[in-house]
């Protein structure tokens, strides 16, 4: 990650000398055009681990289409995929595309080496996905399914109260909350 902080304040220095600029304004999408290119030129697509901490910058700067595509070469390391396609879920729930995010929590719970950890937190994304989408029944049934695998995860009975209450409305926001987000993040990447 040096290197990357190195070769983005060297793009910075050249793209400040091709604009000649005569103010302190630079045009941000142009230095971030030529940091992805940076990035391409120095990053072996096999670097499973940088893309994957490209990803989580891009995605928290609400850069999610860029995030998406790191998430995507991320998940080409078997170990990584079932987090990648779980971080791509969360882009497309930021974006407001709880269709997309669902399809890429199914994958993610298809893929192989996902530890019981991985499926737990996933399978309450993708039951918040379905929330999204205002299906009631299939946001119950992966709850149900959290439940099971792990009774006291994230308050899991609240939310099939609330929606065995419901009037076919789905509580809570379709798209998670930061503090939300970091839960999940957190429940992800803790060690069994």
């Amino acid at each position: 990650s040096f290197l990357l902080a190195e070769k983005l304040a060297e793009e910075l220095d050249e793209v400040a000398k091709e604009e000649d600029i005569g103010s302190d304004v630079i045009d941000v999408e142009t230095v971030f055009e030529q940091f992805k290119k940076g990035v391409e030129a120095t990053v072996s697509k096999d670097d499973s681990a940088t893309h994957y901490d490209l990803g989580i910058a891009y995605m928290e700067m609400g850069l999610h289409d860029d995030a998406v595509h790191e998430f995507d070469l991320a998940r080409l390391d078997p170990t990584r995929e079932c987090a990648a396609y779980t971080m791509i879920g969360t882009c497309h729930m930021r974006k407001g595309d709880a269709a997309a995010a669902v399809e890429a929590f199914k994958r993610g719970l298809a893929a192989p080496k996902r530890t019981e950890r991985e499926e737990v937190a996933l399978t309450f994304e993708l039951a918040q996905a379905y929330e999204g989408l205002k299906d009631i029944k299939e946001a119950l049934t992966r709850y149900r399914r959290v439940k099971q695998l792990d009774p006291s995860f994230r308050e899991v009975d609240r939310r099939i109260a609330a929606l065995e209450n419901s009037t076919g409305s789905a509580p809570g926001p379709a798209v998670p909350d930061q503090e939300e987000i970091d839960r999940a993040f957190d429940d992800l990447i803790a060690k069994d």
